[in-house]
């Protein structure tokens, strides 16, 4: 048993003794219920105007949502059995596994014999309905018994082919083994050889270095199967919402965000490493805002102020003749951090609505015409937008 069933086996585990655990909560909640069910007399009535009415009712309803909460938990501990044979039943061949290349194989041997078998009857079934010696059995044919029989199948299948009667309602099936399941044989013969393919190209291709960034880390994990991004901190909210829409999970045993590391987990984790800066700092370098998709250069009273949509604030410096270009550093002066108005974040989101760029295409009219934004010429003819 390697470390891949070692941890499935455990996860089984794991699953039994939540339910017998929650199982054990039902039965201890159900049993409460009853004993305080017991209390009360049998076809006691409430008694309406009583001093004891309003005491009563809570107590009938700590009753009532006591046998609630052990039908619910019994639910939950039914639910975790169900999950726990179905994860030792499961008997699929993960990606993860370490000899998931052999076990492929192997299951490739049994489709394509299963193939080869399938056709074999089919071909058979043709030579019988003209000739239906063809399937005598050796006796018949004065054959010794250790010698094959000449149409290559096994007892049971001379007998399948033999006792085979097409169905009257089905007349374009005319065959054992109708042309769908060759069909569907064939392509399951196909995707398992490009796992196959896919699983010996990812294990040449060699591990990725590490992206650091200003408060995580993306690394990968050969071994594992996955690709990993760790915080220093407990992300915010967004952040989390984000890395879940891209197939991100968090798996508390190596306290990170992680995904599989294949083909589609590099392209995500390329994505995050773009997209985390913005969504951990609040600004960056020029060089940083520039490679941000959404980011909004607007020129207002002689000033650029620099905005992402959706944010309240804005990254302000002199035009000065275009030299803010050449300032790598927002944090620095002559910028400066300015909490844009209400009337301010709808003059630049009418703006950013007219821009193709909010739409996540790359170019725009106003990104390569000489024209600022809000309909202004530029003071020098320049694009500052690029």
């Amino acid at each position: 048993m390697n470390e891949f069933e070692e941890r499935r086996q455990r996860r089984i585990e794991r699953l039994r003794a939540r339910a017998e655990r929650t199982e054990q909560e039902a039965e201890a909640t159900y049993a409460q219920a009853r004993r305080m069910a017991e209390v009360i007399p049998m076809g006691q009535p409430i008694l309406v105007g009583h001093h004891s009415e309003g005491a009563d009712r809570r107590y009938r309803d700590r009753i009532a949502g006591k046998f609630r909460k052990a039908a619910e938990t019994q639910s939950e501990a039914e639910r975790l059995k169900r999950a726990a044979d179905a994860a030792e039943k499961n008997h699929t061949i993960s990606s993860d596994d370490p000899e998931a290349v052999a076990k492929l194989r192997e299951k490739l041997e049994q489709l394509e014999e299963v193939q080869r078998r399938m056709k074999a009857c089919n071909a058979a079934w043709r030579k019988f309905q003209k000739d239906p010696a063809y399937l005598a059995e050796k006796e018949e044919l004065g054959l010794p018994h250790y010698e094959p029989h000449p149409s290559g199948l096994s007892p049971e299948d001379r007998e399948l082919v033999r006792n085979f009667k097409p169905a009257e309602r089905y007349s374009w099936e005319r065959q054992p083994f109708p042309s769908w399941q060759l069909s569907n044989n064939n392509a399951n013969i196909k995707r398992v050889r490009e796992r196959i393919a896919e699983l010996e190209q990812r294990a040449t291709v060699p591990e990725a270095a590490p992206v650091e960034g200003h408060g995580f880390r993306i690394t990968e994990d050969a071994e594992w199967g996955r690709i990993l991004i760790e915080f220093d901190a407990k992300p915010s909210e967004d952040i989390r919402k984000y890395l879940k829409s891209y197939g991100w999970r968090w798996a508390p045993s190596r306290s990170a965000w992680v995904c599989h590391l294949n083909n589609r987990g590099r392209g995500y984790a390329l994505m995050a490493a773009k997209a985390l800066p913005g969504l951990l700092l609040p600004t960056g370098s020029l060089q940083w805002w520039a490679t941000t998709r959404g980011f909004k250069v607007f020129i207002r009273a002689s000033k650029v102020w620099c905005w992402v949509p959706g944010r309240n604030v804005a990254q302000v410096a002199p035009v000065d003749n275009g030299r803010w270009m050449t300032h790598e550093d927002i944090y620095a002066p002559p910028w400066e951090c300015v909490e844009l108005t209400p009337a301010q974040l709808a003059n630049f989101a009418a703006a950013a609505r007219d821009c193709y760029c909010y739409q996540g295409v790359d170019r725009c009219d106003f990104c390569t015409s000489t024209r600022t934004p809000d309909g202004a010429p530029s003071s020098n003819g320049e694009t500052f937008w690029d």
